[in-house]
């Protein structure tokens, strides 16, 4: 986890310029009136500081077999570093940034594997942590495509960064479930809380390794991290493939995540962007709800996929109160070309592009533009944009 040490020097010193009262050479007349000096006034207290920790959060980290492949080295190893580079500094510089690791890393003497069954590169950890990662979510659709060993390798591997990273979403036991994951950022403690619609109907060896959406278990996991944290994020897999709307299980259960009080919902599954939102609970408390965030990196063949977002916002704390502010939504750009021109199976050069960024020459070198009526178009997409995710956030 990125720390920032702020160290503040305070230099007290007599200037020429500071008034100097000298004593008297003569003793006064007793009527005589001397003036004294008046004493300094005392600085004016701050009555409420305040604390601002900077989010950035991103959607689906998709690996695709073509997008391991691209990242693979002569030397054995894989380095994905390179496919995220347009967003580094981005992720660099925020004080918390997320992400949706949607494939397990299931074992790397298990062989890679792609859609439909995922087994990523165990690199890819490092690679992520290495950017500046601050919290993975391994909670999704996939976590059990390697089985119960895949799991427990994927935690083996995350445990190798454990004091730079917070993994959470998958677990090896009861006790482990249990504790509310929390970590602290400039005095501020955040709880992170995930659950998942389901497993492709895959059933985990014991009910703890995988939260799945429940009302019960929700409310008593949110409890205890209210008791713990300053704010609570609920990273919720969820809603419909394709769509750019949420269903009604997403709606309820947004519902009553801020019912419950929760700050933050960082949703995912559609793999494509949905929209942004504020959600009033019961108490009045207000819940940001970003229903999707699409798809980081995929090589997906559905134009609908290859466009994806991250969204900032800050913190804020003091004494009395506290809130969420400047949020704002970038949409991204999934790029990939084909080393052999037309033939889509040829897929490579991945690489993830802001929206604002991407030119008319890059559309027209996207592999996929043109194949089977599929259009990447910069126009296009931003009409996505303008429609899905509203003024405000943008």
């Amino acid at each position: 986890m990125k720390i920032t040490f702020l160290t503040v020097i305070f230099m007290f010193f007599l200037s020429g310029c500071s008034s100097v009262v000298e004593a008297p050479t003569e003793t006064p007349d007793k009527d005589e009136v001397v003036e004294m000096p008046e004493e300094p006034e005392e600085s004016a207290e701050i009555i409420n500081p305040e604390t601002r920790v900077s989010f950035y959060g991103v959607g689906d980290n998709l690996i695709h077999s073509y997008v391991y492949q691209y990242a693979h080295h002569e030397e054995g190893y894989y380095d994905f570093k390179p496919i995220y580079k347009n967003i580094a500094a981005d992720v660099e510089s925020a004080d918390l940034a997320y992400i949706n690791q949607e494939t397990v890393l299931g074992g790397d003497d298990r062989g890679f594997s792609g859609y439909p069954a995922f087994n990523t590169p165990s690199d890819m950890a490092g690679n992520l942590v290495e950017l500046g990662f601050d919290i993975v979510n391994g909670s999704n659709n996939h976590t059990l495509d390697m089985g119960t060993t895949g799991l427990l390798n994927s935690l083996a591997y995350w445990s190798e960064y454990e004091e730079d990273v917070m993994f959470t979403g998958a677990f090896e036991s009861q006790e482990h479930r249990d504790t509310i994951p929390v970590l602290e950022k400039d005095g501020v403690t955040f709880s992170v809380l995930t659950y998942t619609y389901g497993t492709n109907g895959i059933q985990p060896d014991a009910p703890y390794r995988v939260n799945y959406f429940n009302s019960d278990l929700i409310k008593n996991d949110v409890a205890r991290a209210k008791e713990l944290s300053d704010f609570v994020m609920v990273a919720a897999h969820w809603g419909d493939e394709h769509a750019h709307y949420p269903n009604q299980m997403q709606l309820d259960y947004a519902q009553l995540f801020a019912d419950l009080e929760v700050d933050v919902i960082l949703g995912s599954h559609s793999h494509t962007i949905q929209p942004i939102e504020w959600i009033t609970g019961d108490s009045g408390h207000e819940t940001l709800v970003i229903y999707s965030l699409g798809n980081l990196i995929a090589a997906t063949i559905s134009d609908v996929n290859l466009l994806g977002g991250a969204v900032s916002f800050d913190f804020v704390k003091t004494e009395e109160e506290k809130a969420i502010e400047n949020i704002t939504f970038e949409p991204i750009v999934i790029h990939y070309e084909a080393s052999t021109p037309g033939n889509i199976n040829t897929r490579t050069n991945f690489e993830v592009i802001k929206l604002k960024d991407y030119t008319p020459e890059l559309e027209q070198r996207h592999a996929l533009n043109g194949h089977e009526g599929n259009v990447i178009s910069t126009e296009k997409y931003q009409e996505t944009v303008d429609e899905i995710i509203a003024e405000e956030f943008r």
